[in-house]
C-alpha cells in the first residue's frame, strides 16, 4: 500500500520550500503532486523517496 505525504511532510523530508517543490515540479524535476481534494495535496512516498536517492546518487557520481 503507497503513502501519500502532506506537504509539511515533503518539506521535512527534503529541506525545499514551498516556492523551490513547486519549481522544480514545473520544470518536471521533483515527482507531480496529487490533488486530493479541494485545497488538498500530497505526493506518493515512493516518488518522493526516489527522487531523493536519485539526488544522493548525482551527488555520488560527482
Amino acid at each position: 500500500m503507497q503513502k501519500i505525504l502532506r506537504k509539511k511532510e515533503v518539506r521535512e523530508i527534503t529541506g525545499l520550500s514551498d516556492t523551490t517543490l513547486w519549481r522544480l515540479e514545473r520544470a518536471s524535476k521533483f515527482p507531480r503532486r496529487l490533488r486530493l481534494g479541494a485545497g488538498a495535496i500530497g505526493w506518493l512516498q515512493e516518488e518522493v523517496e526516489g527522487w531523493i536517492e536519485e539526488k544522493a546518487a548525482e551527488r555520488g557520481a560527482a
